[in-house]
């Protein structure tokens, strides 16, 4: 376990996608920030990755998705992707009201929204996952902007590794999730 050092973790980065990116001069690209139908797509795709892990029984997932990736997160789910922990950082939007809406009763649901990051406020593909009432628990960040949710060494990346390894203490800043359905 954790407390032993005997926990070891395997990262495995996916961009299985075409993301939107950002480019709000290029119509198309203005278009794909918009929609919600690369999320789509990559959803599929995301969870078509999923299946091919072979997890053992006593492995865990987490997903984590940042910005779109979390809209991306969010689709994988819908298309029946499973998770123990998913993690959503300065998400536009999940494509659901309420974590519940996944119907995934074991997996647990993180997000972290600066204050100051203007896509974790915009619900273009949802409400934000990080209000009251979402059915995820908000996590405590230190990040500034949008960008910088996993600086080397911050409080948001300490969070991030604690939903991994299945040791999020809630502290001060943390809530829990609220209202129930």
């Amino acid at each position: 376990g954790a407390a032993t050092g005997a926990t070891s973790v395997a990262t495995v980065a996916w961009l299985g996608y075409d993301p939107p990116d950002g480019a709000v001069a290029d119509p198309g690209e203005l278009g794909a920030i918009l929609g919600d139908r690369r999320a789509r797509v990559g959803g599929r795709a995301l969870t078509a990755a999923l299946d091919g892990l072979a997890l053992r029984p006593r492995q865990r997932l987490t997903l984590v998705g940042h910005s779109y990736g979390s809209t991306t997160v969010g689709a994988a789910l819908l298309e029946g992707a499973s998770a123990d922990n998913v993690v959503v950082l300065g998400s536009p939007g999940v494509l659901v009201d309420h974590a519940d809406d996944f119907h995934r009763p074991d997996a647990d649901f993180f997000a972290l929204a600066a204050d100051d990051d203007p896509v974790a406020r915009l619900g273009w593909f949802g409400p934000n996952p990080a209000r009251r009432g979402s059915g995820f628990s908000r996590l405590a960040t230190d990040a500034s902007g949008h960008s910088g949710y996993l600086r080397d060494g911050s409080l948001s990346q300490g969070k991030v590794a604690a939903a991994v390894l299945d040791q999020v203490a809630q502290g001060p800043l943390d809530r829990r999730p609220h209202g129930g359905r």
